[in-house]
């Protein structure tokens, strides 16, 4: 198995299993693309909503944009599987219609793909649309099958943030001679059972072939072609001996790959790549091949020591230190605020004086991905504020007290000695000093 990790993070800072945060609305679009005769594009669309339903209201946000490619003589609804597993994790799906007869033109297919992804963001700038302001600018291309291939196509004529073929076939117009030009990072699911596009004819071929730097194939050993889709008489006929696993086991690796998958290159996690490899390494059922060379930054895990304080002013200087390797100096953004710093530890100077236990915001920003954790905080002992009387005179003096509140008691002097303050039998500056500490009182 090959593999490069973009980042190599303790268990502790990856992100928790997605759960579902809404509900799937759906359109229907028939978009017009102008540049090829007008030709017309019958889009089913997807979208997360706060209920369910036909041209429901979109929920708040921008969402990435997925344009799905569907098989050789398969309809869109085959894919429900999929649509109902992203969409509520805040994605919104195109499905064309397009080129789903008998004789398919597989370049205008992987066209149709390509003009959606632009199309959907000129939906989204669109007053009168229903999601207008909800999609945002990053999107993927996606497709199984025939879809798969096609969608190399596309990549090679749009500029998309990912791709990912499920299970993808060579096209007429050449999706393995179309992959040497994709530069996106590319995903290829492969069944290593599929009995209508062998791997070694099909899969592997377009996979070698990508420019991708971030590219991996992943086999799933048993999966089948048709497994990738809920059961459909066109595909599933065409089939005749799938693999031994079931189509729900086939799909759960699916999605348990798709998810950190896209979350990385569509919504910029940069923990989500640790969470790839550690769902290929939790089933035994697949292997992985490739490699996400795009940074090679390693970090371990921070420790962070608060090393001066200064509780009458309220602040307190931390010394985080992170150890990391890699071939770029990072950026980080320390309670918010950016910081250019390529030496470890890095030293912040904190506006506020933590309390005990208090985590301290700290952000790494690699290029265009965000990694936020919370970092421990240890205070040292006299870091705390402790009010009191700070005088040694005086009566009622608090030794642990850091800031003085007002409350020492006043000391009237040896009735005696005239000017003794302190009471000790000499007058010295020890007792100009308590006289000047009490200069100004107002008496009653």
């Amino acid at each position: 198995m090959k593999r490069i990790l973009l980042l190599t993070l303790p268990a502790l800072f990856l992100i928790t299993e997605l759960a579902a945060q809404f509900q799937v609305g759906h359109t229907t679009v028939t978009f017009t693309d102008p540049d090829r005769n007008n030709r017309e594009i019958l889009t089913e669309i997807y979208y997360p909503a706060n209920a369910g339903g036909d041209d429901v209201e979109a929920a708040d946000g921008q969402f990435p944009v997925i344009v799905f490619g569907h098989g050789f003589v398969m309809v869109w609804s085959a894919y429900e599987n999929i649509w109902e597993h992203l969409v509520p994790q805040g994605y919104i799906m195109a499905f064309p219609r397009t080129e789903g007869n008998l004789f398919p033109n597989h370049q205008a297919f992987g066209l149709d793909l390509a003009f959606l992804t632009t199309e959907m963001e000129a939906f989204g700038a669109d007053a009168s649309s229903i999601l207008f302001q909800h999609v945002a600018p990053e999107s993927a291309v996606m497709g199984h099958s025939m879809g798969g291939g096609c969608s190399f196509l596309a990549a090679e004529a749009a500029d998309v943030n990912a791709v990912v073929g499920l299970a993808p076939a060579e096209t007429s117009t050449s999706a393995i001679a179309a992959a040497a030009n994709v530069t996106a990072p590319t995903l290829v699911l492969s069944g290593a059972a599929d009995g209508v596009t062998p791997p070694e004819d099909h899969h592997i071929l377009i996979y070698n072939a990508a420019a991708a730097a971030c590219k991996h194939l992943v086999s799933i050993e048993e999966g089948s072609h048709c497994y990738f889709a809920n059961s459909n008489f066109n595909c599933d006929f065409g089939e005749f001996n799938p693999g031994d696993i079931s189509r729900e086991q086939q799909q759960q690796i699916m999605n348990d790959l798709l998810d950190p998958w896209l979350e990385q290159h569509l919504k910029g996690s940069c923990t989500a790549y640790a969470e790839f490899i550690a769902a290929v390494d939790a089933e035994p059922l697949t292997s992985l091949e490739g490699s996400c060379d795009a940074s090679s930054l390693e970090l371990d895990t921070p420790v962070v020591t608060i090393t001066d304080c200064h509780p009458v002013l309220q602040t307190a200087t931390a010394e985080v230190s992170i150890p990391w390797s890699g071939d770029a100096a990072p950026q980080w953004l320390v309670n918010g605020e950016a910081i250019v710093d390529d030496q470890s530890p890095l030293v912040v100077t904190l506006a506020e004086l933590p309390a005990e236990g208090q985590s301290i915001d700290l952000a790494l920003a690699n290029g265009a991905c965000e990694w936020t954790f919370p970092a421990a905080v240890t205070l040292p002992d006299g870091c705390e504020i402790i009010f009191g009387c700070t005088y040694t005179a005086s009566t009622n003096y608090n030794p642990d007290a850091n800031v003085d509140d007002g409350s020492c008691d006043l000391i009237t002097g040896n009735p005696t000695c005239l000017g003794d303050l302190n009471i000790d039998g000499v007058v010295n500056s020890n007792d100009l000093l308590l006289f000047l500490s009490t200069f100004g009182t107002t008496c009653e």
